[in-house]
């Protein structure tokens, strides 16, 4: 298993197939700005999105880092939408998300915390009536009960909950069909998109024990729970799934009409 690792006293992210360098992407360091020099991936590698991993490992330590980030090498210019082309960063940000089932112990800051939170108010939702509710859990006794409701929480160091109630959301005329439930989907879409732009990383875990997390937390009452989101920064052998890039081909989800 490849694992991109960020090494701040070689100035760069490196890509390690046990103990063999597949890969290393090496920035320069001046003024308080790193600037990308040097993208490579070795031959027998390639067509995995290493180069990709790499890069974006050191542009999420810079972004942690609080420094500006350049590149000269043409890849990472790229990368970065730093060529002068029309990226999408919306498209890019959409791209780069994946599962993240290994977290380190290191705490997330408040400031982090407020901006995903404002990511999931601002949500659009059917008529504006918002029908959701979001919860942080993060002393250590929430998340000891939050732990006994699933074995997906991956030891991460916080927990956003969200529910939500079919009473408090729209429901179209035709059909009787509520949705609330999609309102708080779009919800937690945000949020997950919002913690990985941070450069935190989370998963959308549905497999937890939803009675036992009414009865942990009589504060959910009442609440259809749709999502727990456990947040944090990623581990260092952290990495997408195997089939994080499996996708359907568009002709079996697009028809034009």
């Amino acid at each position: 298993m490849i694992q991109v690792v960020f090494e701040k006293e070689q100035n760069r992210a490196v890509a390690m197939d046990g103990s063999r360098i597949a890969g290393e992407c090496v920035f320069t360091e001046d003024a308080g700005t790193w600037n990308i020099v040097h993208t490579g991936v070795e031959s027998e590698y390639g067509g995995q999105g290493l180069a990709g991993r790499l890069v974006d490992c050191v542009a999420s330590a810079a972004k942690e880092a609080g420094v500006k980030l350049t590149a000269d090498c043409s890849y990472a210019k790229k990368r970065l939408g730093l060529d002068g082309g029309q990226e999408n960063a919306f498209l890019k940000l959409a791209e780069d998300r994946f599962s993240c089932r290994k977290f380190s112990d290191r705490p997330v800051e408040d400031e982090k915390i407020e901006a995903i939170l404002k990511a999931g108010i601002v949500s659009p939702t059917a008529h504006n009536m918002q029908p959701e509710k979001i919860w942080v859990l993060r002393s250590e006794e929430a998340l000891a009960k939050a732990r006994e409701c699933t074995q997906c929480h991956f030891g991460a160091p916080l927990i956003f909950a969200v529910g939500y109630k079919n009473e408090d959301g729209w429901v179209r005329p035709s059909d009787g069909r509520p949705f609330a439930d999609v309102d708080a989907s779009i919800v937690g879409t945000q949020m997950m998109l919002e913690i990985h732009d941070l450069g935190l990383r989370t998963t959308w875990v549905g497999f937890f024990d939803a009675p036992k997390l009414h009865e942990k937390f009589p504060e959910m009452d009442g609440y259809e729970m749709i999502a727990l989101f456990p947040t944090g920064y990623a581990a260092e052998n952290a990495h997408p799934s195997h089939m994080h890039n499996d996708r359907k081909d568009k002709s079996e989800l697009v028809e034009f009409l």
